[in-house]
């Protein structure tokens, strides 16, 4: 049972079949209750890039099958609201490559417990991923990292896996003609469906400070942020509404707001530029009918 991107990829090159679910932060908690039925049919449950609440980590703990369980997460928030230790949860924010993201920790548990042997090919698509989930592909302009996320948007899960599993067993990850032109063609789309989501962007002031606040897929919430650092438009964080998730993403576009701040305000957490926070069903439904009379 897998929750992130490419930590699918690896269990598949490691375990052969695995299920896998992908949900947001405030999701897992229900996630894992829906499932929890089935957790003894499964040899190892793994999740990575989330945490759970306090409060399932402490029913795992009492579960009796708490050594299924391996959970790996980096952000700054599961640091500060964890109430202590688990030995079924790794929690890393940073090592000698520099930020952690939840592939990367994975595939460091996969080669230390000699599930999967490292490759170079294996190495960089990890550290692809690694790149782009922490936004370091901006500060050595790593457009690869990119590419890999864009590929994953083009195609859809599934076909992105098998791309991704064949390149895996090759001596050297790279793309290929038609991966390109999966990629050109959905950027093109991508670029005009970016700008008709911020062309109805509403801006209004939250604790002191100038919020945007667009409707969007979950998919789109860091290149809607990097449109409005291009344009320069006057706002210091953006707030993401997503229609079919229980949560509001939010992400910072002055270097000064911290949104794991704002996020707080409203009972989430994430890192400084980037952070999350739950939403009723009656919240979302009341901003949502509001964006759906706005005329463009």
């Amino acid at each position: 049972m897998l929750i992130e991107n490419n930590t699918e990829a690896l269990a598949k090159q490691t375990f052969g079949y695995v299920d896998y679910v992908l949900c947001g932060t405030f999701e897992i908690d229900e996630e894992l209750e829906k499932a929890k039925d089935n957790f003894y049919n499964y040899d190892y449950i793994f999740i990575t890039d989330l945490c759970p609440s306090n409060e399932k980590l402490l029913s795992i703990e009492k579960s009796g099958i708490k050594e299924k369980f391996k959970i790996f997460d980096y952000h700054k928030g599961t640091a500060d609201n964890i109430d202590r230790d688990y030995d079924f949860l790794t929690l890393k924010l940073k090592n000698d490559k520099g930020k952690c993201c939840g592939t990367s920790l994975f595939y460091e548990y996969l080669i230390n417990n000699n599930y999967l042997k490292p490759s170079k090919t294996l190495d960089k698509m990890v550290e692809l991923t690694r790149l782009y989930d922490t936004w370091e592909w901006k500060e050595v302009n790593n457009l690869e990292a990119c590419d890999l996320t864009y590929l994953l948007n083009a195609c859809g899960i599934e076909e992105y896996i098998s791309r991704v599993l064949k390149k895996a067993n090759e001596s050297v990850f790279s793309f290929n003609g038609d991966d390109y032109k999966k990629i050109n063609d959905w950027k093109r789309e991508f670029n005009l469906k970016i700008k008709s989501i911020v062309d109805k962007m509403i801006c209004l002031e939250i604790s002191k400070w100038n919020a945007g606040i667009v409707k969007t897929d979950y998919e789109y919430r860091n290149d809607i942020a990097e449109y409005n650092k291009d344009n320069k438009y006057d706002i210091n964080f953006l707030v993401l509404i997503y229609p079919d998730k229980s949560s509001v993403s939010y992400r910072s576009i002055n270097e000064n707001c911290d949104v794991n701040e704002i996020a707080q305000m409203y009972g989430g957490y994430g890192h400084r530029a980037a952070a999350s926070s739950p939403i009723t069903e009656e919240e979302k439904i009341e901003i949502l009918e509001y964006f759906n009379k706005i005329k463009v």
